[in-house]
């Protein structure tokens, strides 16, 4: 997953790779909004949550056209 500069409530998503893995539900345009609870408002913070043990794996909150999906990836 590639991110693009910080939007001002979080990170927009500019591409994807299919061996991503479940990283592919994430698409180009979403904006992350959240992992596992924490504010994604910048890369920095959206790596350090990332480097995080992910325990179950991630609850990703995301804007897409304007409204919120939640995603699960494990």
């Amino acid at each position: 997953v590639e991110y693009g500069l910080g939007a001002e409530d979080g990170i927009v998503v500019t591409s994807t790779r299919r061996q991503a893995g479940g990283f592919s539900l994430v698409r180009p345009g979403d904006l992350i909004r959240e992992v596992n609870g924490q504010d994604a408002e910048n890369v920095d913070a959206l790596t350090k949550i990332l480097k995080e043990p992910a325990g179950k794996g991630w609850e990703i909150i995301v804007e897409r056209r304007g409204r919120l999906q939640r995603i699960m990836i494990r």
